[in-house]
């Protein structure tokens, strides 16, 4: 079977979108980068993720086939010019596209290469780059910014960008669902609209991150690789994520649970998260308003809300996020004052 196309612009966004390639303060790869260049690196590897995402949509469109030149994406599937420029480029920003001749005013190419070759039929390695600068220029020389399929963006050099800020165990795993049903979206395109049986199998075949798979609160380590579907085994397809969904299709109800998380201990034993058939990612709290684990919603549970109230994309469960958003704010105030004086313990 031949890889199937998903692009960073989907599974790659949703599941690679908070990694960024770094490296330890002891790597003699870091360098000192301008804030400035820094930022232009940043909109342009979202501009090289919707270029990607681009390709997906007309690949599916188009029995898998890509585009015969990047300029066929404009204005069709890509409106804005400004998509195919990195600002960091000394070209002046396109204004229309209409060639692709590397590096011309209004081209497609104007800052950036595709590697037609991982796009095209008969399944490219996992490996390939996809979409990467034309040149270090464009970062001032230092560095040049590519997406492949298994490490999403990353350097090269490697190590050169500032990390990007830290997300919520449960944030992250939130993304991690929404790619996987993306990832179960394709295949079932591909497939009469039946989900997958054998998940390793899948894995392989749709090109994404091993670490997709992951619950990063789960005290099983990231799987380096995946080579079974055992539930909360290691380098396992299930490690962090029960599969519901083998012998059902897109055919099952808007609230049928796809994937879920194994253990409420992957959310400090609080609650469960799980995607939906629907595409909806939601937290199921095993004792709405409680954040002590007591079972019980009381003072202390206040407490540790106001502690950390206003925390923004960084906060879990065991932090005052009952609503497992990734954020602790008036949003979780209010289900701890509905729930205030309840208790969950077995009568």
């Amino acid at each position: 079977m031949r890889a199937t196309v998903l692009g960073a612009g989907l599974v790659g966004f949703l599941a690679g979108g908070l990694v960024w390639a770094t490296a330890s303060s002891g790597d003699s790869g870091v360098r000192d980068v301008p804030p400035e260049v820094a930022a232009n690196a940043a909109i342009a590897r979202q501009r090289m993720s919707l270029i990607l995402g681009a390709i997906a949509v007309y690949q599916n469109d188009n029995g898998d086939l890509p585009p015969a030149r990047l300029s066929d994406l404009y204005p069709t599937l890509i409106a804005d010019p400004l998509v195919f420029w990195h600002p960091g480029d000394s070209d002046p920003p396109p204004t229309t596209i209409d060639n692709d001749v590397p590096n011309a005013p209004n081209s497609a190419a104007i800052s950036f290469d595709v590697n037609w070759a991982a796009f095209s039929a008969g399944g490219p390695a996992c490996d390939v780059w996809q979409i990467r600068d034309n040149t270090s220029q464009n970062n001032a020389g230092l560095l040049v910014g590519q997406f492949t399929w298994r490490l999403g963006y990353h350097t090269d050099p490697p190590g050169v960008l500032p990390e990007a800020p830290p997300a919520s165990r449960i944030r992250v795993a939130r993304q991690n669902l929404a790619a996987l049903r993306v990832a179960l979206a394709v295949y079932s395109n591909d497939n009469q609209d039946y989900w997958p049986l054998d998940l390793v199998a899948f894995h392989t075949d749709y090109c994404f991150a091993p670490r997709t798979w992951w619950h990063p609160g789960d005290a099983q380590p990231a799987p380096s690789q995946i080579d079974n579907q055992q539930l909360d085994a290691l380098n396992s397809a299930q490690i962090s994520f029960e599969y519901l969904g083998a012998g059902f299709s897109e055919n099952a109800p808007d609230d049928f649970v796809v994937f879920r998380d194994n253990n409420p201990a992957n959310n400090g034993g609080l609650g469960r998260l799980h995607v939906q058939r629907d595409w909806q990612v939601v937290y199921v709290p095993l004792c709405p308003g409680d954040i002590t684990g007591e079972q019980v919603v009381n003072l202390a549970d206040f407490l540790v809300l106001e502690t950390h109230l206003g925390e923004f994309e960084t906060a879990d469960p065991v932090d005052g996020d009952l609503n497992g958003d990734g954020s602790t704010d008036m949003h979780d105030a209010a289900v701890l004052q509905v729930n205030f004086g309840a208790s969950c313990a077995p009568a």
